[in-house]
């Protein structure tokens, strides 16, 4: 089992807040990440397309309770969850690009250990 965590900062509602963020990977094919919030669809399915893992979960609202990290799609037709999310655009697929990088790291880790 490998673990990654790390916080990113963004913008939200004229402060600056830190989203936790986590990894973990059981064995040569299962990835877990974590996150305290809700993701939209289109960013989670292109990090499980993209993910070095043949399964990756996403397991929302852990550490906390962020409110909706909408994707960028959703900020252009503005919508209910954009409305009340309390961060800027982008930071959906940040968190993505956060993890996919955790993941690629962690899956180079465990190759040169083989």
């Amino acid at each position: 089992m490998y673990h990654a965590s790390g916080i990113i900062e963004r913008a939200a509602m004229d402060k600056s807040k830190e989203i936790p963020l986590s990894v973990m990977t059981f064995g040569r094919d299962l990835a877990i990440v974590l996150h305290s919030g809700e993701m939209f669809h289109q960013v989670a399915q292109q990090l499980e397309a993209d993910s070095p893992y043949e399964t990756t979960l996403w397991f929302s609202y852990s550490n906390g309770a962020e409110g909706y990290f909408p994707s960028k799609a959703a900020w252009e037709y503005r919508c209910y969850e954009t409305d009340i999310s309390y961060f800027e655009p982008g930071t959906a697929e940040d968190i993505g690009n956060f993890f996919l990088q955790q993941l690629k790291q962690i899956k180079e880790s465990e190759n040169e250990v083989l």
